[in-house]
């Protein structure tokens, strides 16, 4: 019996999400809107820009190739916490700040990593 191969993904270098090679260019410039829109609410000094589009030659690139390209520019626009060290997307580090303090940092998990 045949089996249908799995559908190749792309991944938004904004938000990180997965997506179909055709619906990513449809998703990004509205993933654009809105990381735009949740920066103009944030004060100026913390607002930082856009990630830049992974940038590939030719246009036949792979999709591990894109994958590693936007995920890359998705690390890039990682906020360290101050405390604890973790990385957020710049709008998840104020929640995490919420209970992150100097007084109180979290901890690290173990990594279940070997």
């Amino acid at each position: 019996q045949a089996t249908m191969p799995a559908p190749s993904t792309r991944m938004c270098h904004i938000c990180g999400r997965q997506f179909g090679k055709n619906s990513i260019d449809i998703h990004i410039p509205q993933c654009l809107k809105k990381y735009e829109a949740a920066q103009a609410q944030l004060p100026p000094h913390e607002r930082k820009p856009a990630p830049a589009a992974p940038q590939l030659l030719g246009a036949g690139a792979s999709d591990r190739a894109y994958n590693d390209a936007a995920y890359e520019a998705l690390e890039a626009n990682m906020a360290e916490c101050e405390f604890c060290g973790r990385t957020f997307a710049p709008d998840r580090l104020a929640i995490h700040n919420r209970s992150c303090t100097a007084a109180n940092p979290a901890k690290r998990r173990p990594s279940s990593r070997t």
